[in-house]
């Protein structure tokens, strides 16, 4: 007797909760983002008890698959993460405080990625309430990023044999350069970036597809340059996986971006993209990089259980 495949997977920490000190106020984003996600969802009664899978964080090894020794040595300095995170007083905390304080949220989170993506492989779908950090490159970080989750779960699963091709299709307001530059020359890996063109970061990377949208974008527009470009992509490049970088930037309220969708364009979006990868039986991993409006752990909650009604529809649990 078969045992049907439960078809979604969720992954989460309370880990993921970053630690600033009671120094929020100086920075755009909700370190309680996550925690607000995971919660919401359990309040819709999407998540029940059990079902959240708790990672384990990624180890300084598995960061040397995509990161150089020289750029890696530097995650204790004040000094680099300070620029990384602009936070000016991460330059007056000890290299100790950074390694216990503000590192582990961060690999916690990029553990979390690779967990998601192992597990979309055996389910088809997962989301990981946290990562997506698209603007650390191989040799230096920038933009609130200093490990490129999703590429070094690229390179584990590749290393491993469990993958040979993979797609990242970006849909943050910010162009996703950090991948655009590990994966440059590599035809193995399919870089799909959507961004507002005149925001950071300012000196664009190549992606192997950008998509560049003015200010003032919309729900309509969007859509379309989704439907002209998604579905050649998937079917062109034929990834055995596709990680979906899903930031909520592009809500009209976000204070980083002029984007203009609405929290209903935003669900429109996640769904769309992940209806073609299903289609297509391309496992899907959510992540959720940025965004940095109020509103911005609801509309995530709202997307995120579209998503998991839908492939609820593909078989009778979630794990």
């Amino acid at each position: 007797m078969s045992v049907l495949r439960a078809p979604w997977a969720v992954v989460h920490s309370p880990g993921y909760t970053l630690d600033m000190s009671g120094q929020e106020s100086l920075h755009p984003f909700d370190v309680h983002k996550y925690r607000k996600i995971a919660d919401l969802l359990h309040a819709d009664g999407l998540l029940d008890g059990g079902t959240i899978i708790e990672p384990d964080p990624l180890t300084e090894p598995e960061a040397a698959s995509v990161h150089t020794s020289d750029y890696m040595r530097l995650w204790t300095d004040p000094e680099t993460m300070a620029e990384i995170f602009e936070v000016d007083y991460l330059r007056n905390v000890s290299p100790d405080t950074i390694r216990t304080r503000y590192l582990p949220p961060y690999f916690a989170m990029a553990g979390g990625t690779v967990r998601a993506a192992r597990e979309a492989l055996q389910c088809g779908t997962a989301f990981n309430i946290g990562g997506g950090f698209h603007h650390a490159h191989a040799d230096h970080g920038s933009g609130f990023c200093f490990v490129a989750d999703v590429a070094v779960a690229i390179r584990l699963l590749m290393r491993e044999k469990l993958i040979q091709r993979a797609a990242i299709v970006d849909c943050d307001v910010h162009q996703g350069d950090g991948n655009a530059t590990i994966f440059a020359g590599d035809p193995a890996v399919f870089t799909l970036s959507f961004h507002q063109e005149d925001i950071f970061p300012f000196e664009k990377a190549t992606s192997t597809r950008d998509v560049p949208f003015p200010a003032g974008t919309g729900d309509e527009i969007y859509m379309a340059l989704l439907r002209e470009h998604v579905p050649d992509v998937l079917d062109a490049h034929r990834p055995d996986i596709v990680f979906y970088v899903a930031g909520s930037d592009v809500h009209a309220d976000d204070p980083l971006a002029a984007a203009e969708l609405t929290a209903a364009g935003i669900v429109q979006r996640d769904a769309y993209v992940w209806r073609h990868a299903r289609k297509r039986g391309i496992p899907f991993v959510m992540v959720l990089a940025g965004g940095y409006f109020p509103r911005c752990p609801e509309v995530h909650a709202a997307s995120i259980g579209n998503v998991i009604n839908l492939a609820k529809k593909q078989g009778l649990n979630g794990r």
